[in-house]
């Protein structure tokens, strides 16, 4: 009896999360929150991948708000 051989799927996990370099502001806290809110967004993200050796890589993702 022959069994079919299923190809191995890649596989994809997390291993680790960090923060490297972080900054938030609140201009005129608390106070600008007493104001209506009128949402708008404008982001920006880019990445990076550095491999580390065979199987890992560090994936850099940078963000910014160009508001």
């Amino acid at each position: 009896m022959t069994e079919e051989i299923k190809p191995v799927e890649k596989q994809f996990a997390i291993q680790k999360i960090y923060t490297k370099d972080i900054s938030f502001e609140t201009p005129n806290s608390p106070s600008i929150f007493t104001h209506k809110w009128e949402p708008a967004v404008d982001f920006n993200l880019s990445t990076q991948v550095t491999p580390l050796d065979n199987s890992f890589y560090e994936n850099l993702f940078n963000g910014h708000d160009y508001r």
